[in-house]
């Protein structure tokens, strides 16, 4: 049997809403909305597309990996990513 592994590595959690609004020519197609919200920091962010929340939790991971690799233990609740 394999003991479970323990390790130290900070997490982020966050919500995510979705949604598309009907546009007013019927022909066209919705537009998406998403709301998130950073569940540590309450920080929320409206986007206009999943790309941008792709690009919202990579930056989210990315800084996360430098501040461990530095070992920065401070994961400080100022510090969120951005769409930029």
């Amino acid at each position: 049997m394999n003991a479970e592994r323990h390790t130290t590595h900070q997490t982020s959690s966050f919500l995510v809403r979705c949604w598309a609004e009907p546009r007013e020519q019927e022909s066209r197609e919705p537009v998406v909305r998403v709301y998130v919200r950073n569940l540590k920091t309450g920080k929320e962010q409206y986007l206009s597309s999943p790309i941008e929340v792709a690009e919202l939790l990579l930056r989210d991971v990315e800084e996360r990996r430098q501040r461990e690799v530095a070992g920065d233990d401070d994961l400080g609740e100022s510090e969120s990513a951005e769409i930029g």
